[in-house]
């Protein structure tokens, strides 16, 4: 495995053991994965840039898990399968790492806060959709496209 993967596996582990945080964040998810592999006082400089390299590989899992427009990144196909996630984010400022909260500790403003966000999102997939529609209608009366797939 390498040391990629090990940290990977690292930030999945912490993750799963606060599994019962109302709120999660990277920077306390990196933490605790420092901490895990901290056998021994880091100089300072060095635990600065560990921490924040470790905040971004946190931020990317938990967008991955609970972001839906990172959907198409991730896999996370079930995240529109009509099932609801077990976390939310919650509305903080550009400056501040993003937060992702139980769903059941949401409170109603932030519930209608990521209705309004996945509402946002459905709308600009499905223009999205219906311009390429168009393009490719569009195309195929100029008889430009051929009937053959494309691997």
């Amino acid at each position: 495995m390498s040391l990629h993967e090990e940290i990977v596996e690292a930030i999945h582990i912490e993750l799963e053991k606060m599994g019962d945080a109302e709120c999660l964040g990277p920077t306390s998810l990196a933490i605790a994965v420092q901490q895990r592999f901290n056998g021994r006082e880091i100089e300072p400089h060095i635990k600065y840039t560990s921490l924040e390299h470790l905040k971004q590989m946190s931020r990317r899992i938990l967008r991955g898990q609970f972001e839906p427009e990172s959907e198409a990144d991730s896999g996370q196909n079930e995240m529109f399968s009509g099932n609801l996630q077990d976390r939310y984010p919650i509305k903080v400022s550009k400056k501040e790492d993003p937060i992702y909260k139980l769903r059941a500790a949401l409170s109603h403003d932030e519930a209608a806060w990521n209705i309004k966000r996945l509402r946002q999102s459905a709308r600009a997939r499905m223009e999205h959709a219906d311009a390429l529609q168009a393009w490719d209608d569009g195309r195929a009366d100029l008889g430009k496209v051929d009937d053959i797939d494309q691997p």
